[in-house]
């Protein structure tokens, strides 16, 4: 069976991965139908925060350097985001987690992936997600945002 769909579809690509300078160990998802572009994946835990995932666009060679910058701006600025993404955070936890408070967000929460597309215009967008602690009914708040403010959601319980 496994040889027909091979036939069929030709041999599994080989996966890319790379030890990269800022971001460790990273892999390579390379474009779909829906990008010209490649994607680098870190799937580990960065440095000693609790974000354990990122999407930088690049291609085979690494991340592209605008993009890099992009993400390590964002990585070292957690408190920007925290204030950014705060309100809509609330907004969309504040009925599924009786606990919760404006104040006490980041006693509940953690920033767990943050990730960026392509930054080919002003308004390109890029999201940021957050992940309830394991003392809290289960919550994952993805806020996804452009030209500097949060335009849409994905909550997952």
């Amino acid at each position: 069976m496994f040889s027909k769909i091979q036939k069929l579809f030709g041999p599994p690509r080989p996966i890319l991965t790379l030890e990269d300078r800022d971001f460790g160990a990273i892999r390579y998802d390379p474009p779909n139908n829906m990008t010209n572009y490649g994607c680098w994946q870190m799937d580990d835990k960065w440095g000693d925060t609790t974000l354990s995932s990122a999407s930088i666009p690049g291609d085979e060679s690494g991340p592209f350097e605008r993009e890099r910058r992009f993400m390590l701006e964002k990585f070292n600025s957690t408190d920007e985001l925290w204030d950014l993404c705060s309100s809509d955070l609330f907004l969309a936890s504040e009925l599924l987690i009786k606990e919760v408070t404006k104040d006490n967000l980041r006693e509940i929460f953690f920033i767990t992936c943050i990730n960026t597309s392509l930054m080919d215009s002003e308004d390109f967008e890029w999201e940021v997600c957050f992940e309830s602690k394991d003392d809290y009914k289960w919550l994952y708040v993805g806020l996804q945002i452009a030209s500097g403010q949060v335009v849409s959601n994905t909550i997952d319980t």
